[in-house]
């Protein structure tokens, strides 16, 4: 999660998939490339690590299938505005040359705003 979404309440998107997705991990920052926590993560043989960010070259998860292999699953998403995401994704090396995933959504979100 960029600092500045982490430091406005009202920008909870990252709070709120937190929550909702047990076994995750919330991390605060703009640089990962030195991160004790993420780069463990990345280093696990055990682990097939992807960054959730759409591009041209993602993988579309709504058409094709990861090859797994028997390992576990981690992905990593960037909570940032695409202006903060951009730089985050660019900076952290050890995430930015990770496989990338997108999704088309098929859904209506049912969040509410007060």
């Amino acid at each position: 999660m960029h600092p500045k979404e982490f430091k406005y309440i009202k920008n909870n998107t990252g709070r709120l998939t937190h929550i909702s997705l047990k076994n995750s991990d919330l991390f605060v920052g703009v640089d990962f490339s030195n991160h004790n926590r993420v780069n463990m993560l990345l280093s696990d043989p055990k682990n097939y690590c992807v960054i959730l960010f759409p591009s041209e070259n993602s993988i579309c998860i709504n058409e094709e299938k990861l090859k797994l292999d028997d390992k576990q699953l981690v992905v990593f998403i960037i909570d940032a505005t695409w202006d903060s995401a951009k730089p985050m994704l660019r900076l952290s090396n050890n995430l930015h040359k990770l496989p990338k995933i997108s999704f088309t959504h098929t859904k209506t979100s049912t969040y509410k705003f007060k």
